[in-house]
């Protein structure tokens, strides 16, 4: 049992409609996307009767929103929904009603678990795919790393052990950003559309996963083709391609005509191979989606420890870079 979202046109509503400027992202947000889509994905959680209503979990969902899509801890949340005006419009509740305190986010996102959150991030793409926005020509694959929250010096740094040498973080693992940069935590791996820099898909693995493991995971089913790095060159991940009627355009490992052998193993023949190899231009998209997502949103390094929160964290952090890009192109749409 919870507290009902308000739905009635209240006193407060002119308070807002003259502090957050039409203009504002958070306004154009509310807007854009129908957020009572999102219901149907709260209505197991609290099924008991007994007990205080819970806060309505569409607030407490929206908030964690807020929380990634400006990069703020879970007290920084608290204090910000108790002091800016356009964080409490976006919630739904009055100026003078009073928001969770910091721990109940905490616990509300292992509520939702990273299953029921992947549920959400889809919706959200759904809705751009039905405003036109995701156009599914092609899927650009690729994964970057991203540090344990543990302090590195103080552990027992023995890298031939394939258990983690991390007693706070046993989930973190050794891996290696290039031939000679190793780093230790996890990976995250996303799915790109193409012509919209709209994430449809997401994962997360322990560091020392190979990229080419989660390739079936993000290698979007709705997109006609789908490219990759040379990482992602393997037989299954073209077979998982073709028996999904997908263009396969992944760069092969040799690349010089006289290896003309292994590559016809990957493709039918030169003339398709020459045709899909054009889309390796487009990779330098989703390098840039990394660089945002570490800068601006802090993916560079992990929040919480495990890989179960790894994925929520990664979820919740291509939700808000989607969310932002959406607002972005449907303004463009109505212009």
């Amino acid at each position: 049992m919870y507290k009902q979202q308000r739905t009635q046109l209240s006193f407060y509503d002119t308070i807002y409609d003259r502090t957050v400027p039409k203009d504002n992202f958070l306004r154009k947000l509310n807007n854009v996307i129908n957020w009572n889509q999102f219901e149907k994905y709260f209505q197991d959680l609290y099924p008991s009767q007994v007990g205080n209503p819970a806060y309505n979990p569409l607030m407490k969902f929206k908030a964690i929103v807020l929380q990634f899509l400006y990069n703020i801890s879970d007290r920084h949340l608290e204090e910000q929904l108790n002091d800016r005006i356009s964080f409490r419009y976006f919630i739904g509740v009055d100026p003078t009603d009073t928001v969770p305190d910091h721990t109940v986010y905490c616990r509300f996102r292992d509520l939702l678990g990273s299953e029921r959150i992947a549920e959400l991030f889809n919706e959200i793409v759904t809705q751009a795919r039905s405003k036109g926005i995701v156009k599914d020509r092609l899927c650009i694959v690729d994964a970057t790393h991203v540090q344990a929250k543990v302090n590195t010096y103080k552990m027992n740094t023995d890298k031939s052990d394939d258990d983690s040498p991390s007693q706070v973080d046993p989930d973190a693992s050794y891996g290696y950003k290039s031939k000679n940069k190793p780093f230790f935590g996890y990976k995250v791996g996303i799915g790109f559309d193409k012509d919209s820099n709209i994430v449809t898909q997401v994962t997360a693995t322990t560091g020392s996963k190979h990229d080419s493991s989660h390739f079936i995971d993000v290698a979007d089913p709705n997109a006609r083709a789908v490219t990759a790095d040379k990482g992602y060159d393997t037989p299954e991940n073209f077979e998982h391609l073709r028996t999904q009627n997908q263009y396969p355009a992944i760069i092969v490992k040799h690349r010089k005509w006289k290896k003309y052998g292994h590559i016809i193993a990957r493709y039918k023949n030169k003339k398709e191979y020459q045709r899909y190899y054009r889309l390796k231009k487009f990779r330098s998209y989703i390098e840039k989606m990394f660089a945002i997502s570490k800068q601006w949103y802090g993916l560079g390094r992990a929040r919480y420890w495990g890989l179960h929160k790894m994925k929520i964290q990664a979820l919740f952090t291509m939700m808000a870079i989607n969310l932002k890009r959406i607002v972005t192109l449907d303004t463009c749409l109505q212009t």
